[in-house]
């Protein structure tokens, strides 16, 4: 019998005590030995120590247990086909899909625990239990392990309530933008929306505190599933803290993240991944705290539940906008502890990776505070950790950097994070700033490139992502691999050559252009505006074309080139840079060379106007120059002495002057003999 997700939930999701009237094991009793007592943590072994005896904890209970007591997962149909980019044709399930029978939760509720959540990934569950029933647990046989379930909290980001933007709009746009237009022309999604795409036939799998479904902007949204984990219910817009301000309702967090992917109203807000289908899980719960603080409060064992769920039902993306610094229990993580390998949520996320699900995370707002770095469960290798900038591309103040406490570069990407324009809980828009706005944004630039190519992993995506940043040469721990590309990322099409290329006067060179990219479509390469007279392209009507250029005069000393690649819904530039150099071998000379103490530089007026002579020793280093500031009409001399910069004698030696001029470049080899 094939069981829907419903089914299947309320089957994993235990809320009440069974009583067996015919113990399933054979428990070896209440006994406190020593070996039962070494499966307790050790933070959780203070904690009890320490507590009332009706007082109620929530653990992690880990199990050891034979293939005869595990029970398999039945997936949708969607989580195959997305694990078989990765797995193989079939998509076939592993590990990860088998779960603790149902003997074995009967057997644990069987001392009286409440389950609260079942975890095929981690062959565990997580319970509500007091002292005594925590050690009736560890007596049992199949027990390998009990530790805390952590709480861990987070501020909400800053928002300011506004119906008015000041940032100016940089370009026209196919779509109706509004207000948005500036963000979706931030990461570049404005020409992946005019090529035609929009995330449809991509699931998104949303993580945050609830959601206001019933929002104008989200009147077209294809929601295909929802749950709640904190109540065990389809509800994810009920609010769980006492009635509070405005601000603070419980599905404000949520309606802001999920405006900027989903939202669609026309001349006013349109999100990024406004054709996606989305999955909508409420796993934190949005409160003011003792000290009138507005905070996110999570227990991971929720978060892992809804990442569980999102493998399940063949979400292709994760979008999490919440970072975990804070703790609430003496047994937290500690910052030593962001290693990508400790913390059970960060556990979960590359495990997530794994089944080919790209989990987008914000790197938090922490930078100013007291934690002052990432959060979990942004330190995963297989995590995409978003940083957050201004609209001017500088880093935002509060934006947290990295590394991972074993050195890994964090975060990974960086995107627009302050001021951004999204969806108001209870109707209207408004403006926020912080990481969890800038990780949607990633998230849906990611939708657009996984609809163009839906073969594309959830890995080569991150690696796309990673390459095509603005730093991806010089990462660091502030920008990541640098300010993200989703044009570039979706790697559509895109000329391989650019740069600078020189032709010598009168002599004609080819230059192969070449075209790569995930686009099924041929592209036609050109030139566009003005093509000079001497060059020419051919294309070849494979993705490659020739450029032909003959060196003259009329070129000039450099001519820049527009090379187009084409395939009808898309097309990529690229800037070539042409400098001609003459053959003309007499435009500077040096006499006497070998010298012992000075030499001159006859510098002929053929070479038009000199720009700098410099003088490099043979390892590279600059020790001389001049440069040239006004045309010289006659032929002129200019004297080194032999000393550097400094006035200091240089030694004996080979060094190298580099000559440069408007219509010549030169490189002559000098030799000192003393």
């Amino acid at each position: 019998m094939k069981l829907d997700c419903k089914t299947l939930l309320k089957k994993l999701h235990y809320r009440k005590t069974v009583i067996l009237g015919v113990a399933v094991f054979v428990s070896l009793g209440f006994a406190q030995n020593a070996e039962s007592q070494q499966k307790l943590s050790a933070e959780l072994s203070v904690i009890i120590s320490n507590s009332l005896g009706s007082e109620l904890h929530k653990v992690w209970i880990y199990f050891d247990l034979p293939d005869s007591l595990l029970e398999k997962v039945k997936l949708s149909e969607k989580s195959l086909k997305r694990r078989s980019k990765v797995i193989g044709q079939s998509g076939s399930q592993n590990r990860y899909d088998f779960r603790p029978s149902d003997k074995v939760l009967q057997e644990i509720t069987s001392t009286g625990v409440l389950i609260r959540r079942v975890s095929r990934w981690f062959k565990a569950v997580s319970v509500e239990a007091s002292s005594s029933q925590i050690q009736q647990v560890v007596e049992l046989p199949f027990v390998s392990k009990v530790d805390l379930v952590k709480t861990l909290s987070t501020p909400q980001p800053v928002v300011e309530v506004s119906q008015q933007r000041s940032l100016a709009t940089q370009r026209s746009a196919l779509l109706p933008y509004g207000l948005s237009l500036f963000q979706n022309s931030y990461i570049n999604a404005v020409r992946l929306h005019d090529a035609g795409l929009s995330g449809k036939g991509v699931l998104i799998a949303l993580f945050d505190t609830g959601f206001d479904t019933a929002h104008v902007a989200f009147d077209s949204t294809s929601i295909i599933d929802s749950y709640d984990f904190i109540n065990n219910d389809n509800d994810v817009s009920g609010a769980d803290c006492p009635l509070q301000a405005e601000r603070f309702q419980q599905s404000n967090h949520g309606t802001l993240t999920l405006g900027v992917l989903a939202a669609y109203i026309p001349n006013t807000l349109i999100g990024v991944a406004y054709g996606a289908d989305y999955a909508l899980a409420k796993t934190e719960i949005s409160c003011i705290d003792s000290n009138g603080n507005d905070e996110i409060k999570v227990e991971e064992d929720n978060w892992i539940a809804a990442a569980e769920w999102a493998d399940f039902i063949g979400a292709d993306i994760i979008s999490s906008s919440l970072g975990y610094t804070q703790f609430q229990d003496s047994g937290s993580y500690t910052q030593s502890q962001l290693d990508g390998n400790t913390a059970l949520i960060t556990i979960a996320a590359d495990i997530a990776a794994s089944m080919n699900i790209l989990v987008v995370n914000s790197a938090g707002n922490s930078r100013l505070k007291s934690w002052g770095t990432i959060s979990f469960p942004a330190d995963g290798d297989s995590v995409l950790t978003v940083g957050a900038t201004n609209f001017d591309s500088t880093l935002a103040g509060f934006s947290s950097p990295g590394p991972t406490a074993d050195g890994r570069i964090k975060p990974d990407i960086a995107a627009l994070g302050v001021n951004v324009f999204t969806a108001r809980h209870n109707g209207g828009t408004t403006i926020a700033s912080g990481t969890s706005l800038s990780t949607p944004l990633v998230a849906g630039g990611a939708a657009l490139a996984l609809e163009h190519d839906s073969t594309m992993t959830a890995n080569e995506a991150l690696l796309l992502i990673r390459q095509t940043a603005s730093k991806s040469q010089s990462p660091d721990n502030d920008f990541g691999y640098g300010l993200y590309n989703a044009a570039r990322a979706a790697d559509i099409i895109e000329i391989d050559q650019s740069g600078i290329f020189q032709v010598t006067t009168g002599q004609t060179r080819i230059i192969a252009i070449s075209a790569s990219g995930r686009s099924l479509t041929t592209p036609v390469i050109s030139l566009t505006g003005v093509v000079p007279a001497g060059i020419s392209l051919t294309d070849n009507l494979n993705g490659t074309a020739s450029l032909a250029v003959t060196g003259s005069a009329a070129l000039g000393i450099q001519t820049i080139l527009n090379v187009v690649a084409d395939v009808g819904y898309y097309a990529d530039t690229a800037r070539l840079i042409i400098e001609v150099r003459s053959l003309t071998s007499d435009f500077v000379r040096a006499a006497p060379n070998p010298f012992s103490s000075s030499v001159r530089f006859l510098i002929s007026s053929a070479a038009g106007k000199w720009q700098s002579l410099t003088i490099y020793t043979s390892a590279g280093e600059r020790i001389w120059g001049k440069v040239n500031n006004f045309t010289v009409s006659a032929d002129t001399t200019i004297i080194w002495d032999g000393r550097n910069a400094q006035g200091n004698a240089t030694s004996a030696g080979v060094y190298i002057l580099h000559f440069m001029a408007s219509n010549a470049e030169r490189r002559l080899k000098l030799l000192k003999t003393n």
